[in-house]
């Protein structure tokens, strides 16, 4: 992976987790995974979605719980 794909994913990941955070309050995680979901296809490019999905098991210990249910639902 290149440096400069390795800086996209990092910030992927970091905005992935902020969605989280920020959508997960006050819901069970199912719930806030599907509005993450959502919320990421409505509003990410397909490239971005992507880039987190192909580098799924190397950023999985750094996601939020319901970020990594969030993934699943994507990579659906």
């Amino acid at each position: 992976m290149t440096d400069h794909i390795a800086q996209q994913v990092q910030h992927n990941l970091k905005m992935f987790n902020d969605i989280a955070r920020n959508l997960g309050v006050g819901r069970d995680e199912q719930q806030a995974a599907e509005m993450i979901a959502a919320h990421v296809k409505r509003f990410w490019s397909p490239m971005m979605i992507d880039t987190l999905l192909a580098e799924r098991e190397s950023i999985e210990p750094e996601l939020l719980a319901p970020a990594k249910a969030a993934l699943t639902i994507l990579a659906n």
